[in-house]
């Protein structure tokens, strides 16, 4: 009987130490498990936070886009505005032309119409005195 207490006592500490072992495992392994919990925390934080900046790029983005599309449009505005007005003053111009040419060659033909009335008179003069 002795002896079935001494093996029972053996089995007892045996068993005690596979507890404690098991004990000192399952610690370990519950501070592992928290250590990646506090690792997976820390990379979500920093993938909002890398969200947040692209987010943010994304919307820098996007006005910039914005004014430089309205920036090109008031440049083609006012290129086609001063087109127009380039295009304005080259009729004007040419019309000008026009009108001057047409008064020069009218004042050549009155000119000449005065020159040939003024030829005649004194014709007419040259023949009276003759």
């Amino acid at each position: 009987m002795e002896i079935t207490l001494k093996n029972i006592d053996r089995d007892n500490a045996e068993k005690d130490a596979d507890l404690i072992a098991a004990n000192r495992e399952i610690e370990a392994l519950g501070q592992r498990v928290y250590e990646l919990e506090e690792e997976l925390d820390e990379h979500q934080a920093r993938e909002n936070d890398l969200v947040n900046d692209l987010q943010s790029a994304d919307q820098a983005f996007e006005s910039a886009k914005s004014h430089y599309e309205n920036l090109v449009n008031a440049l083609k505005d006012a290129r086609k505005a001063l087109q127009s007005e380039r295009d304005e003053a080259l009729a004007k111009v040419k019309r000008e032309e026009n009108s001057r040419r047409e008064d020069r060659e009218g004042l050549k033909r009155d000119l000449k119409e005065m020159d040939e009335r003024h030829r005649r008179v004194l014709e007419d003069r040259d023949q009276v005195r003759t």
